[in-house]
């Protein structure tokens, strides 16, 4: 109990970081192609699973799929790297002694995750400036 304890103080610590809020706040700002993957990623193992059980030997369409779960994750790759090279700009300029060591994890678990299910809740809308 002790250790939890000590383990979500120094997530709130962590949270309160100045360089992860605008981190947040750049992320919540716009639409992202991350956070599309999981349902994506989710409707396609269902599909995935069906075919296997409903038609096992079309091979061609389930490498099909396999083809089109590797171009989302080079389009995942090339919307993560333009999201950081944005926001590490952004911190740079705004917080220039603040570490980016965790940063590009961390935008990267914000962005994957449903706008709704975020934690801390956004607290810009989708295409508010955030020159703060």
């Amino acid at each position: 109990l002790a250790k939890r304890e000590r383990q979500a103080a120094a997530m709130e610590a962590a949270e309160r970081r100045p360089e992860r809020g605008y981190l947040r706040d750049y992320i919540d700002s716009r639409w992202t192609f991350s956070e599309f993957i999981m349902p994506i990623f989710l409707a396609v193992m269902v599909i995935w699973l069906a075919m296997l059980f409903i038609a096992p030997t079309a091979v061609g369409a389930i490498n099909a799929m396999s083809m089109g779960m590797l171009i989302v994750m080079i389009l995942w790759l090339i919307d993560s790297w333009r999201l950081w090279h944005g926001a590490k700009k952004g911190i740079r300029a705004r917080y220039p002694s603040a570490p980016l060591r965790g940063l590009w994890s961390y935008l990267n678990n914000r962005a994957m995750t449903v706008r709704r299910w975020r934690n801390p809740a956004p607290r810009v809308e989708r295409g508010e400036r955030i020159d703060s």
